[in-house]
């Protein structure tokens, strides 16, 4: 897995994506302070480890489901 720090919106703290050779990047936002780098990091590799990415429902709706899981 690759990080990387970028100047993103401020809305937005961290994405992820696969790379071609299977691995993934976590894009995180440089603007942001530590603690909310560490939950947007926690939140994507929830994504990762669930097969997020490979899953062919709606965006939005992956994002609803893994908030809810993150406040069980």
């Amino acid at each position: 897995m690759n990080e990387v720090f970028l100047n993103l919106p401020t809305t937005m703290a961290a994405f992820v994506r696969e790379n071609e050779d299977g691995s993934h990047t976590i894009v995180y936002n440089a603007r942001l302070d530590f603690e909310t780098l560490q939950n947007a990091g926690r939140h994507e590799i929830g994504h990762i480890s669930r097969g997020d990415l490979e899953s062919d429902a709606p965006a939005d709706r992956i994002e609803a489901w893994a908030h809810r899981l993150g406040k069980a």
